[in-house]
């Protein structure tokens, strides 16, 4: 859905607020509702929060407030366990290079090589145990990762018991 990476966007004065991004998540978890749907992102919101240069307090009480909303819904937030270079392969492989820019906070327009996504594989590595602790009240399902798509798929319906 746009709106999650509109959060990403907003220019101006302090950027996007605590406040947009739970509105944001009212409006995307009252869609879900309406619908009687699963709902699936592949970013975790506190993800979103350290992309956005949130300091550690704010970020975990920003999470706090939607694990607080969100609760009758007993979510959980699938970790797949997988290389960062593997990971990135894949989803620039899918996604293309202006996601991949967004994601390493680079100009849209600059080629992506192997020694880019080893680099920021390599930070996305050293940023592991802060998205750990960022997670911390969230039910948290771990999924190895590194099989084909069809297996992860398959034991995340299973685990999630989805």
């Amino acid at each position: 859905m746009p709106l999650f990476v509109e959060l990403l966007q907003v220019e101006g004065d302090g950027g996007t607020s605590p406040a947009m991004a739970v509105k944001a998540f009212q409006l995307l978890m009252q869609e879900a509702l309406d619908r009687s749907a699963i709902w699936l992102q592949d970013w975790t919101w506190p993800d979103m929060f350290s992309m956005l240069g949130w300091d550690r307090q704010i970020r975990l009480q920003t999470s706090t407030r939607l694990q607080q909303m969100s609760a009758p819904l007993f979510p959980v937030v699938v970790y797949l366990r997988v290389d960062p270079s593997q990971a990135l392969r894949r989803a620039l492989n899918e996604r293309g290079t202006t996601w991949f820019n967004r994601y390493a906070q680079r100009p849209l327009e600059e080629p992506v090589t192997a020694e880019l996504v080893s680099d920021v594989a390599a930070r996305k590595r050293g940023a592991e145990p802060q998205h750990m602790a960022d997670l911390a009240g969230w039910q948290v399902l771990f999924v190895d990762g590194s099989s084909a798509e069809a297996d992860v798929a398959a034991t995340v319906w299973r685990d999630a018991r989805l």
